[in-house]
């Protein structure tokens, strides 16, 4: 789910599984998406205004729908660059764009995945570098509106 030979593993089981092989989304993409969605009422919401479910869905919609959640599961850094959403210092929220640190951290979990390793941490680290906010996203399975605070 990290490693790109994981991740491809992943893609090949799915592709099998559900018959199309997976389009990756640019972020552009999934914002026009969402966008569309809300424009045209197909998002129900609850009592505090936020999207709780979606309704009068076409078929491409599902299918897109069917396509991001698929690949969501197959591969981490698409997740997480796509669908995450954090605050920052100012606490201003914005999508998941790795940090240098982050990056590093990712990339090390990736080598670990790929050899089959055991992902397990003990990190000595300097505040404000977004180690615990990647560490938790990557442990942590993304779902619609989950609040984790690192």
């Amino acid at each position: 789910m990290y490693a790109s030979s994981i991740v491809d593993e992943r893609l090949q089981l799915a592709k099998s599984e559900f018959g199309f092989t997976l389009d990756y989304k640019s972020v552009e993409e999934v914002e026009s998406f969402e966008r569309r969605l809300k424009l045209e009422g197909k998002y129900t919401y609850d009592d505090k205004g936020a999207p709780f479910a979606t309704q009068n869905l076409s078929l491409s919609d599902q299918q897109w729908m069917l396509n991001e959640q698929v690949l969501v599961m197959c591969d981490a850094a698409y997740s997480l660059t796509r669908y995450a959403f954090i605050k920052d210092e100012q606490n201003v929220i914005y999508r998941f764009k790795f940090r240098v640190p982050q990056k590093i951290l990712f990339d090390i979990i990736c080598d670990l995945d790929a050899s089959k390793r055991t992902l397990e941490f003990i990190i000595l680290k300097a505040r404000q570098l977004g180690i615990s906010t990647v560490s938790l996203a990557v442990r942590q399975p993304l779902t619609p509106s989950a609040e984790i605070s690192a």
